[in-house]
């Protein structure tokens, strides 16, 4: 016949409260490791956001005195550009006024060889020099050397608008140039913890 094993209830309370006992215990470190990982990511995140305005605040203000000096440089460029075109356009208008001589000058010069053509075939072939004849030899002369000088005139300010033309093109990109750095700097520097296409928000 088969006998009853009694259970030992002083052993098995005792294991259950040691096992109740490790339990609590490994809970209440497990908390305590959690509540430093949250006091942790707490000051992690604190210091981030301290870092992240302290960053925000040195880049706003060196982005600021790089667009106003950018746009000081731009102004001046604009200054200088205006000046060139000022004086580009007075070029022009004194090119105009000797181009409007010069045809004045060429209808003399052609009334002069009209004259002496003239006279020339009144004398018949004869060499008879007289006052009129001289006198529009010289005119020939004068009107000749005077075409020669204004058109050399005319050849020298053509170059030099040519310069002042090409000069002006590096003036019209670096002001595009400095716009286009101006806006970009003024959009960074517009960014906050609230813009749309900043990822950090603290």
């Amino acid at each position: 016949m088969a006998s009853v094993t009694k259970l030992n209830t002083k052993e098995t309370y005792s294991t259950w409260f040691e096992n109740l006992h490790a339990e609590r215990k490994s809970a209440e470190d497990a908390r305590n490791i959690s509540y430093n990982h949250r006091q942790l990511v707490k000051a992690t995140q604190i210091e981030t956001d301290v870092k992240t305005k302290y960053d925000q605040f040195e880049v706003n203000n060196h982005l600021s005195n790089r667009i106003w000096t950018v746009r000081q440089w731009r102004d001046e460029l604009t200054k200088q550009l205006n000046h060139l075109k000022q004086k580009e356009n007075h070029l022009k208008v004194v090119k105009n006024q000797i181009d409007e001589f010069m045809m004045k000058l060429n209808d003399s010069f052609d009334v002069n060889i009209e004259c002496l053509t003239h006279l020339d075939h009144r004398r018949n072939g004869e060499n008879i020099i007289d006052s009129v004849f001289e006198e529009l030899n010289k005119e020939h002369d004068l009107l000749k050397e005077l075409q020669m000088d204004l058109q050399q005139q005319i050849d020298e300010v053509f170059h030099l608008l040519v310069e002042m033309n090409d000069a002006a093109k590096p003036f019209y990109i670096d002001i595009l140039d400095k716009n286009n750095a101006v806006q970009i700097d003024v959009d960074v520097y517009n960014l906050n913890e609230k813009s749309s296409n900043v990822w950090y928000k603290p």
